[in-house]
């Protein structure tokens, strides 16, 4: 979680006391990084919340967590760590685009990885 430096303990005056035009508001603004891939995963446009409680409800409702580890996850990592905790969630082995009659394919339901492919035995 990021605090950004602002203020407004002191109207129309700037970190140094120069005079801040009264039409300017300086305020505190939250935002939060994921562990692991820091800003990338917002691609470029970060949100920015006035307070920690509005931070949490709008993250965790788009699939952010915090780990009982400390770690704070955006969706995709969430997944990448439920899978590592609780195993990856195979689809069924479906016929594969190359060869149908010959190949098979799956993949993690959850996070995506995971692809696995076999040569298709009927038996």
């Amino acid at each position: 979680m990021t605090k950004l430096p602002n203020s407004r303990s002191r109207p129309n005056r700037g970190a140094s006391d120069e005079f801040v035009h009264p039409n300017l508001e300086q305020r505190t603004l939250w935002s939060v990084r994921c562990t692991h891939c820091d800003l990338s995963s917002y691609h470029g446009n970060i949100p920015r919340f006035t307070s920690t409680k509005q931070l949490w409800t709008a993250m965790l409702a788009r699939g952010w967590t915090r780990r009982d580890d400390g770690r704070v996850l955006c969706l995709l990592h969430t997944r990448v760590a439920d899978c590592q905790e609780l195993g990856h969630a195979m689809t069924d082995w479906t016929p594969h685009v190359v060869d149908p009659t010959a190949l098979q394919w799956r993949y993690c339901q959850r996070c995506g990885a995971n692809f696995a492919q076999r040569v298709r035995s009927d038996g």
